[in-house]
């Protein structure tokens, strides 16, 4: 039994595999025996656990902006919006 719960569980993963690969795709599915082959060729060229030479990663770079003249200010108690037009805070009618 243990082999034979072993092979179904396999099967799934197999048709859960072929089944998301299409979807992510948005292809049909390949059929099963093809699906069967290329990922045993794929299994037997394994390539984990071979330390190959890597490419370097790119540097991340932050670029720092300085804003002149810039000054945070708050709007005064009992203002609207800023008007545009005007350059200042419009007054509310209370």
């Amino acid at each position: 039994w243990p082999t034979r719960q072993f092979t179904f569980l396999c099967s799934v993963a197999e048709v859960n595999a072929v089944n998301s690969r299409a979807c992510g795709r948005k292809a049909n599915t390949d059929p099963q025996l093809t699906f069967r082959r290329n990922l045993a060729v794929e299994m037997m060229e394994n390539k984990i656990g071979i330390n190959l030479p890597r490419p370097p990663s790119p540097v991340a770079t932050r670029s720092k902006r300085k804003v002149v003249g810039h000054e945070k200010r708050k709007r005064p108690i009992h203002t609207g919006a800023w008007d545009n037009a005007k350059g200042t805070w419009k007054t509310t009618k209370t």
